[in-house]
């Protein structure tokens, strides 16, 4: 009998160990600035971690997937529960008279009756196994579901955010354009009816791209402040990144000192790219 129980023991602690799985976690050191709580506000500058950040304090799709994975952690652990044995205990009392008296109820029997159970189910740990398995792959799933949130609204907000970039770019050109057009129509004051008119076109085609670009300019702030899951429309700015440092260096006027290009260097093989993306893609993960 003892050897039966040191081989149940035994089975018990294999089963309990082996039902770990390798988690998909987020190092919190090295992406601390990506998941600080931050609130967009009137007057702020904005760098591009600012605005991952926000996303992920608002995103209701990154949330939604952070309580299924909590769903899934708690089933795993009711699953991983069964392993343990049930205990239960009972309290009574018993009270036994003598059915023969005439005169009054003789008590020959008061004994208190105390049980204890214990209900180990043996042999219900194939069966056990098998549900926690389950639910530890359901576990990964969730996990992996949870970054693919996470990239999906970082990608966006990049996007997003350089697009808000290019077009600030845009417009400061064509504010130049428009300077330069109405120096032209200077120019034009006293020469022939042509180039008068010549010019004159040229300066409304500019004012038209400069209007063009001011509306492009605010719908891609709308684009990133719904990136952001952003309830209002702050009045904020953003930041010039190393890959996108344009600011104004060809404009219309004073001489200018426009910064060489460098391009950015990548820190992996190009004819890498793709089976880097296979392996690090968590909606791929989610497939397989």
């Amino acid at each position: 009998m003892n050897t039966r129980k040191i081989i149940c023991t035994a089975l018990t602690c294999v089963l309990l160990f082996s039902c770990g799985t390798t988690a998909f976690a987020i190092d919190d050191d090295d992406h601390a600035e990506l998941f600080r709580p931050i609130i967009v506000q009137d007057g702020m500058e904005l760098s591009v971690t600012d605005c991952i950040a926000a996303a992920f304090k608002n995103s209701p799709k990154i949330r939604r997937q952070k309580y299924n994975l909590d769903i899934a952690k708690s089933n795993l652990g009711i699953a991983r529960s069964q392993y343990f044995p049930v205990i239960g205990a009972g309290v009574g009392y018993l009270h036994q008279n003598n059915s023969n008296s005439r005169y009054y109820d003789l008590k020959y029997r008061e004994l208190p009756n105390v049980g204890v159970t214990v209900n180990q189910l043996v042999y219900n740990f194939g069966k056990s196994t098998a549900q926690i398995k389950m639910e530890e792959f359901y576990k990964i799933g969730a996990e992996y579901e949870f970054m693919d949130s996470l990239c999906q609204t970082l990608f966006e907000v990049k996007l997003r955010y350089y697009e808000l970039l290019q077009q600030k770019a845009l417009f400061q050109v064509a504010l130049n354009d428009v300077e330069i057009n109405k120096k032209f129509v200077q120019l034009a004051a006293g020469k022939e009816k042509e180039d008068i008119e010549t010019a004159n076109l040229n300066l409304r085609k500019a004012e038209i791209n400069l209007i063009a670009a001011q509306n492009g300019g605010a719908q891609a702030k709308i684009n990133l402040d719904n990136a952001m899951y952003l309830s209002s429309q702050p009045a904020y700015t953003i930041k010039s990144t190393p890959t996108f440092a344009y600011d104004n260096d060809y404009t219309y006027g004073p001489a200018q000192n426009p910064k060489n290009f460098e391009p950015q260097k990548f820190n992996f093989p190009i004819d890498e790219a793709v089976e880097i993306a296979y392996k690090n893609s968590p909606d791929l993960q989610v497939l397989v």
